[in-house]
């Protein structure tokens, strides 16, 4: 199969479940290895530190 053929009979909704499993895979290897996730945000790259899942991170005010 050509492979501009294969992209026309893609549909929006695939791709925007394939972009959101694309993402959520990112964001569970960056927590797994502890590396920033690096974000377009506001006309800027930002990198954001995720906690592992089940850890909750308390704050005490002084």
């Amino acid at each position: 199969m050509n492979c501009k053929q294969g992209f026309k009979s893609l549909k929006v909704e695939d791709i925007e479940r394939a972009l959101c499993r694309a993402a959520e895979i990112a964001k569970d290897t960056a927590r797994l290895h502890g590396t920033p996730l690096v974000v377009w945000e506001n006309g800027k790259l930002v990198e954001k530190y995720l906690e592992p899942k089940g850890v909750v991170k308390v704050r005490s005010e002084p």
